[in-house]
C-alpha cells in the first residue's frame, strides 16, 4: 500500500479561517501527533464509516511561526455506501417447561393452560412458559483504540500462562495485536513463542528453551476468552491469523520476531482488500512500527515509546500470513424471557377463607421452597368467580399443601393485593418471620407481621392495621402483631 500524498492548499493566521474550511469540507479529527515543527492534526471524511471508500483527508500543522499550513489528500469518494449489517426480522420460538411431576399432573397443567378464560394458576405449582426471543443486531459494532490495547493485552496474559511454564517474565518480548477495520472487522495476530526453563540451569545461564512459535490452534481457546469482553454478543467478525513459515526452513526466534504482530495485520489487510481503521497492541509500538501504522493511516495509541531502533524488523510486503480461524458474526442475539404463572401457597392472595376451602378441596398436593423470591401478576379463581393483582418478595419461604391441609414459613416477606368478584379485599402485608398452619376451618398463624388490609364479600367483614384485625361472619378471627387464629364457621 503506498504512502498517502498530500497538496497544499492555503496558509491561514487565524483559528477561526480554518474552522470554517474544515466546517465546508465536512470532515471531522481524526489523528493529532507532536512534531518536530509543532503540532500536526489529521482530519478525515465524516462519513468515512458510511463510505468506507472514501480516503479525503486533510492535514493541519501549527507550526512555531504561529501559522496554520493546510494540505490535503485525495477527495471525497460517497459513490458507494458500504453494506448494511442489518439481520433478518424478528423470530419468536414459543417454548414450554414443567417440572418433574407425574404424567397426569403435567397433562392436566398444560390443557389448564390452554383455555386462558379457565385459567386456574393457583393450582398449577411450579409451571413455568418462556419464549425464546431473537433480536435483530441493528447497531454497528465499534471498538475504541484504549478497549483494543487492553484487549490486546488480556490475550497476551492469556497466551502466556499457556506458552511460558516457568518464565512468565518472558511474555515482555512477545506481542499480541487487534485489528479494527473500517467493515468493523476484528483481525487478531501476534509473535508469541513457546518456551520452557530448565530450574535446575535458570534463565541466566541460558536455559530457556522454545517450542512451538505463533499462533496455533492449541491457542484458540485462550485468544477467543481474551477477547470476550469485546465481542461477547458475536457483533464481530474475527479473523485469527498466523505466520505462514517456509516449510523448507526450520523456524527459529528470530525469524518469529522479525514478522512484528502489526505488520503481519498490515499484510493480511493489504492481502485481502481490508483497510484497517485502528489498532490495539499489548506493548508500544517500535519506531518503524509506527510509520507504518501512520503512513496507512491506521489510529493507535502508545502509553510510552517503544524500540527506537529494531534490528529484527520486516516491513508488510515481506510478511507473509495465513488465517487460522475466522468466526462469523452473529447474525441475531438470543434473549430468554420466562414467565412464571404460578402463585405458591405460601403467597396468600387475600386472607384464608371460606372461598379458599371451596377453591382448594381437591388440590393435589405438592411443595415448595426458595429464597431471595419475587412475583407479580393476575389470578383467578373460577370456581368461587374471583379474580386478582397481587405482588410480593420473600428471603426465604416454603410450603407444602394437600387438599385443605397445609402449612407454611416465611422470612422478610412483603406483599400486596386487590381482588374483586364475590369477595372484595384489598391490603398490604409485612412480616419479619412467620409460620402458619391451616387444617380445614381452622387456622393458626405466628410471628411479627405489621398486615395492614380490608375485605368485604360472602366471607365477611376483615379489617386489620399493623398487625391488630378482625374477622367477623362466616369467618371469624383475631389477630395480633405476634400471633392469630381463625375458623370458619359455615
Amino acid at each position: 500500500m503506498l504512502r498517502k500524498g498530500w497538496s497544499f492548499v492555503n496558509k491561514y493566521l487565524q483559528k477561526d479561517d480554518l474552522d470554517v474550511y474544515l466546517n465546508h469540507n465536512k470532515v471531522s479529527k481524526f489523528r493529532k501527533k507532536n512534531v518536530k515543527d509543532g503540532i500536526k492534526i489529521t482530519y478525515r471524511c465524516s462519513s468515512c464509516k458510511k463510505y468506507s471508500e472514501c480516503s479525503f483527508q486533510v492535514r493541519v500543522l501549527f507550526n512555531s511561526q504561529n501559522e496554520i499550513i493546510v494540505s490535503t489528500s485525495d477527495t471525497h469518494n460517497h459513490k458507494k455506501r458500504a453494506d448494511t449489517t442489518r439481520a433478518p426480522s424478528p423470530v419468536k420460538k414459543p417454548c414450554t417447561e414443567t417440572s418433574p411431576t407425574s404424567n397426569k399432573s403435567n397433562k392436566r397443567m398444560t390443557d389448564s393452560d390452554s383455555s386462558s378464560d379457565s385459567d386456574d394458576t393457583s393450582r398449577r405449582i411450579f409451571f413455568t412458559q418462556g419464549y425464546q426471543s431473537k433480536s435483530s443486531i441493528r447497531r454497528t459494532p465499534r471498538a475504541s483504540v484504549t478497549e483494543l490495547n487492553k484487549r490486546a493485552a488480556g490475550i497476551l496474559d492469556n497466551i502466556s500462562k499457556v506458552n511460558n511454564q516457568h518464565a512468565e517474565q518472558e511474555k515482555q518480548y512477545d506481542c499480541v495485536a487487534v485489528g479494527y477495520t473500517t467493515d468493523h472487522e476484528l483481525i487478531i495476530s501476534g509473535n508469541v513463542k513457546q518456551r520452557f526453563v530448565d530450574p535446575a540451569i535458570g534463565r541466566k545461564r541460558d536455559g530457556t528453551r522454545y517450542g512451538e512459535m505463533g499462533f496455533s490452534g492449541r491457542l484458540i481457546d485462550p485468544i477467543i476468552q481474551g477477547l470476550a469482553g469485546l465481542n461477547k454478543d458475536g457483533d464481530f467478525k474475527v479473523h485469527i491469523i498466523q505466520q505462514q513459515q517456509n516449510p523448507n526452513e526450520v523456524p527459529t526466534p528470530a525469524m518469529n520476531a522479525r514478522d512484528h504482530a502489526e505488520m503481519q495485520i498490515l499484510a493480511y489487510a493489504q492481502r485481502h482488500g481490508m483497510k484497517i481503521d485502528k489498532i490495539g497492541v499489548s506493548k508500544p509500538t517500535c519506531a518503524k512500527c509506527t510509520e507504518q501504522l501512520e503512513s496507512h493511516d491506521v489510529a493507535f495509541k502508545n502509553d510510552r515509546d517503544g524500540n527506537d531502533h529494531p534490528k529484527n524488523w520486516a516491513e508488510p510486503n515481506k510478511v507473509t500470513v495465513r488465517p487460522l480461524q475466522t468466526i462469523e458474526r452473529q447474525p441475531v442475539r438470543v434473549k430468554f424471557d420466562t414467565y412464571h404463572h404460578n402463585i405458591p401457597e405460601t403467597r396468600r392472595e387475600a386472607p384464608a377463607s371460606v372461598l379458599d376451602i371451596i377453591e382448594d378441596i381437591d388440590k393435589e398436593p405438592c411443595a415448595q421452597a426458595g429464597t431471595f423470591k419475587t412475583y407479580a401478576g393476575k389470578y383467578k379463581k373460577p370456581r368461587t368467580r374471583r379474580v386478582g393483582y397481587c405482588a410480593g418478595a420473600s428471603v426465604a419461604e416454603a410450603s407444602a399443601t394437600a387438599g385443605i391441609f397445609g402449612a407454611s414459613a416465611s422470612v422478610l416477606s412483603s406483599s400486596a393485593h386487590v381482588e374483586g368478584g364475590t369477595n372484595y379485599s384489598a391490603g398490604i402485608n409485612a412480616s419479619v418471620a412467620r409460620a402458619e398452619a391451616h387444617a380445614g376451618p381452622v387456622q393458626v398463624g405466628v410471628g411479627l407481621n405489621f398486615n395492614t388490609g380490608v375485605s368485604v364479600g360472602v366471607d365477611g367483614v376483615h379489617a386489620s392495621f399493623l398487625g391488630m384485625g378482625f374477622d367477623i361472619g362466616p369467618k371469624l378471627s383475631i389477630q395480633t402483631p405476634i400471633a392469630d387464629v381463625s375458623c370458619t364457621i359455615s
